[in-house]
C-alpha cells in the first residue's frame, strides 16, 4: 500500500439465480509519508564544541541521528559534541506507520583543530622569539611544515602567548597574551588571513572585554 492513500471495498454477493447484493463501502486512508529534515546551529566551530540539532521531520513517530563522527542518537533534538576536526555529513532518518524516509546533509558540520590558522582542520604551532618580541605561525601537516607566516611583532617581552582559542565565537583560533609584569591580559582576534585585531581584557573582576587596535 501506498502511504497518505485512501483505499475503498464493497463486497458484491450473487446468489444462486444471479441476483445482486452490494455491501455498503467502506475506505481508509493510509498514514502520512514520513518526511524526515532537519537543521543544527553551529555549522562550524574549534573543537571541541556542541551542536543543537533541530528535528523538523513529519509524519514520524521515531527518528535516527547519524552524526558523521561515529555518534548516532535516538533523540528528536539532540546535542552533539563534535572533538574530530574536518568535515562531517550528518544524516536523520525518520520513521512512522507510513513507512521511512532519510535525508542526509554532506560536509554539513566543519570541525576545526584548536591551533588550526589556516583553516585545513590540521593544528598550527605558535612561537615566540623571547629574545625580539618576533611571532611566527607554522602551518602544519601533522609533523610536516607547509609554510610559515610571520605575525606582529610584539616588542614588550613581558608579554607572553598563554592559550589559543575561539575567544569571539567567529570559528577562528584566537591568541591569548599576558603581561608578566601588570598581569593585564590581551587578547589577538584573527582574522581568516591571520592578520590580528586586538582588544585589551580587563583583569577586573567583571572581565569586561575593550577593543583596541595594538600598536
Amino acid at each position: 500500500m501506498t502511504c497518505a492513500t485512501t483505499y475503498y471495498w464493497k463486497i458484491v454477493a450473487i446468489d444462486s439465480h444471479g441476483a445482486q447484493t452490494e455491501s455498503p463501502v467502506w475506505s481508509f486512508t493510509t498514514a502520512q509519508c514520513p518526511v524526515a529534515q532537519f537543521s543544527a546551529s553551529p555549522l562550524t566551530g574549534v573543537a571541541p564544541f556542541l551542536v543543537t540539532f533541530t528535528n523538523a521531520s513529519t509524519g514520524a513517530s521515531a527518528c535516527l541521528w547519524n552524526f558523521g563522527d561515529g555518534g548516532t542518537s535516538t533523540e528528536q533534538n539532540p546535542i552533539h559534541p563534535y572533538a574530530i576536526a574536518g568535515t562531517h555529513t550528518v544524516s536523520l532518518t525518520a520513521s512512522g506507520p507510513g513507512g521511512g524516509n532519510i535525508v542526509t546533509k554532506t560536509s554539513y558540520i566543519s570541525v576545526k583543530a584548536k591551533g588550526d590558522f589556516n583553516v585545513d582542520s590540521k593544528p598550527d604551532i605558535v612561537w615566540r622569539n623571547s629574545a625580539t618580541g618576533a611571532n611566527r605561525v607554522w602551518y602544519m601537516d601533522g609533523i610536516t611544515l607547509l609554510g610559515i607566516y610571520s605575525l606582529p611583532t610584539f616588542a614588550n617581552l613581558n608579554w607572553t602567548m598563554v592559550a589559543t582559542g575561539d575567544f569571539n565565537a567567529d570559528g577562528k583560533p584566537d591568541i591569548l597574551w599576558r603581561n608578566a609584569a601588570t598581569g593585564a591580559n590581551r587578547v589577538w582576534y584573527m582574522k581568516r588571513d591571520n592578520s590580528a585585531g586586538s582588544g585589551f581584557l580587563a583583569h577586573s573582576r567583571r572581565c569586561q572585554l575593550e577593543d583596541r587596535r595594538h600598536g
